[in-house]
């Protein structure tokens, strides 16, 4: 939060958000409910963020995400 830069490279940026998808801020959240399902059953974690990932960040639905705001970028 009060480390962004705007010196950020692409690169960096996407590594941080695998971080932390691999390793979440419990301490730092926006999503209650994510976090205590994270300190009480992270089987449970881990398959819904599985599924919410699979569902809704998948290539196809990002392509379509930004078609719709006319975002122009080949994918391969």
């Amino acid at each position: 939060q009060d480390q962004w830069s705007p010196n950020f490279t692409f690169d960096k940026i996407i590594y941080s958000v695998l971080s932390l998808l691999d390793d979440p801020n419990v301490d730092s959240y926006i999503n209650e409910e994510a976090v205590e399902l994270y300190n009480d059953n992270k089987e449970s974690y881990e398959k819904t963020i599985r599924y919410w990932t699979s569902e809704f960040a998948n290539l196809k639905t990002v392509q379509n995400e930004l078609k719709k705001l006319d975002f122009q970028m080949e994918f391969s």
